[in-house]
C-alpha cells in the first residue's frame, strides 16, 4: 500500500530545479538488508510529510515539491520511503523546529 503527498513550497522562497532522489528504510525489524539502527517516523499533516529517522536535532531540513511513495507492510509499518524531489530547498532551523512542533509523533 502507498500513499502519495503533495508537498507545497512557501511563498517568498528560492527554490533550486533538478532532480533530488532520497530514499529511507525503516528498521522496525532486523533483517540483513537494513543496517540502521534508528526507527523511521512518517507524519503527514496538511500539505507537509516529515520523515523522521531516530531522535534529536534535525541536521538538515529539505522542503519542496516531491513525489513521495510510503511503503507499508501488511501490519502498518513503515518498510520504505522514497521522495523524489522536482524542486526543493533548506529551511533553517528555526523553521524546521516549528513545523516539527506541529507534529505530533
Amino acid at each position: 500500500m502507498s500513499q502519495a503527498v503533495n508537498i507545497v513550497e512557501p511563498l517568498g522562497i528560492t527554490s533550486h530545479s533538478g532532480a533530488q532522489k532520497y530514499e529511507v528504510v525503516s528498521t522496525w525489524r532486523q533483517t540483513t538488508s537494513i543496517v540502521a539502527t534508528q526507527p523511521v517516523l512518517v507524519k503527514a499533516f496538511d500539505d507537509v510529510l516529515i520523515i523522521r529517522r531516530g531522535t534529536g536535532t534535525p541536521k538538515e531540513v529539505v522542503s519542496g515539491k516531491a513525489d513521495v511513495i510510503i511503503g507499508l507492510d501488511e501490519w502498518g509499518h513503515v518498510v520504505n520511503v522514497e521522495i523524489e524531489f522536482a524542486e526543493y530547498y533548506f529551511q533553517d532551523a528555526e523553521t524546521a523546529r516549528e513545523i516539527l512542533k506541529k507534529a505530533k509523533w
